[in-house]
């Protein structure tokens, strides 16, 4: 892909590491109270879900998304068209769905587009400022400006009779988005997830894409994130070591169009995906 490059999403401690880089690798992302909402023994009819949104990269919940970027949820739901979800006005956005239908549902969210603007500052510190370039106080040394946009989307599970898996490679719009080719449900801890990247509406083809992996499991055990590189068609198979819940990341950098230049050098696009693999024995 002509002009593209690989950001590589740092999460984790290494963040601390430089000044100002934490802030950049935050992530929007999306979780819910339970993945998988049905399973033997439970009550027919709708099965109630509370999803919310989170911005940075710890689980099972880190900051609360900002309400001015944070443009709401979309439901798809099998067989149906997409539909808005209400949520709650502030704080993680929590939002409940009563959900109908056996099979698979994603929940979608974006965040509006936004400015940062890597400087260096008169003491020699490199810091990253909100904003476009050419908005940059007069005091700095404007090093690199990004327009930075993120997607995300998680992956819920009613079980039942006649349940429906179109939707799981059905994509959701998003300008970067990883599409799982199984039902992560359904895998067992030490399987494989294949993984389909999208960038523009079409299956991504170019430099190998950095998917950064998180599991809620390992994460209470202190253990670092993981990550993994596509092949040069986009598609990357994620080892699920544990049952629990899965945060993944990636994202891909262009340089910024000709109509950008006083703002930006670059447009980066980042896109997160959450789903649940259940421990052995459990549904």
């Amino acid at each position: 892909m002509k002009n593209t490059s690989i950001l590589r999403v740092w999460t984790g401690a290494a963040l601390l590491l430089a000044t100002g880089v934490a802030a950049q690798a935050h992530q929007l992302w999306i979780g819910a109270n339970r993945y998988q909402l049905s399973g033997p023994g439970e009550k027919p009819g709708p099965q109630t879900v509370y999803v919310h949104a989170s911005w940075g990269h710890r689980l099972p919940v880190d900051e609360p998304p900002d309400p001015l970027r944070f443009a709401g949820y979309l439901l798809f739901a099998p067989g149906s068209a997409p539909a808005p979800v209400a949520s709650g006005e502030g704080g993680y956005r929590v939002a409940r769905l009563d959900l109908e239908k056996p099979g698979l549902y994603w929940i979608a969210a974006t965040y509006r587009p936004a400015f940062s603007t890597r400087v260096k500052t008169a003491d020699g510190r490199q810091v990253y400022l909100p904003g476009p370039k050419d908005e940059a106080p007069a005091d700095v040394a404007v090093q690199e400006g990004t327009l930075i946009s993120d997607h995300a989307k998680t992956l819920l599970q009613v079980a039942g009779e006649g349940a429906r898996e179109e939707t799981l490679t059905q994509p959701v719009g998003h300008t970067i988005e990883l599409v799982p080719l199984k039902n992560p449900a359904l895998l067992a801890p030490g399987e494989s997830l294949p993984l389909q990247v999208r960038f523009k509406g079409a299956a991504y083809q170019g430099d190998p894409v950095e998917v950064t992996t998180e599991n809620s499991v390992a994460t209470a055990l202190g253990e670092p994130p993981r990550s993994i590189e596509t092949d040069a068609q986009g598609r990357v198979d994620i080892p699920l070591a544990q049952a629990g819940v899965w945060l993944l990341v990636a994202a891909i950098v262009e340089l910024a169009p000709p109509e950008l230049a006083a703002k930006a050098d670059r447009v980066r696009y980042r896109c997160s995906l959450t789903f649940a693999v259940p421990a052995p024995g459990k549904p």
